[in-house]
């Protein structure tokens, strides 16, 4: 017998109690492994692995309103610290405007370089 929509509701309520319980306390268990410090931890027939990765080296970024304090302080070395780099990006409305800019010919070809097909939505269920 298939079961009720309200029979499902009530046993996808009860998994997700579940599950919310289980990861609390895998969270609880990850955490005091990982205070143990990194190691091999085993109970004689699984081994948790702890890793404590080294920090990274730092990475750089040069944000459009600090260009020009950056190019003042570094002076003739900017051009061998930075690669200069200009993106286009369309602008909002671009498939309206640009029909109304472009001829037929000229708009199929620009909008089939340019358009990226739209993501379908998954289906999901809140639970609440």
């Amino acid at each position: 017998m298939k079961p009720t929509p309200e029979q499902l509701v009530t046993g996808l309520a009860q998994v997700r109690a579940q599950i919310a319980q289980l990861e609390a306390l895998d969270k609880d268990y990850v955490q005091q492994l990982v205070a143990c410090g990194a190691g091999d931890y085993t109970d004689g027939e699984r081994t948790a692995k702890v890793i404590v990765p080294a920090a990274g080296a730092p990475k750089y970024d040069l944000k459009a309103a600090d260009t020009d304090a950056v190019r003042e302080l570094c002076g003739d070395n900017f051009g061998k610290l930075f690669l200069r780099s200009v993106t286009f990006a369309p602008i909002k409305e671009f498939g309206a405007v640009a029909g109304a800019l472009l001829q037929r010919g000229a708009l199929k070809k620009v909008l089939a370089l340019t358009e990226k097909p739209a993501r379908a939505a998954s289906p999901y269920v809140k639970l609440s």
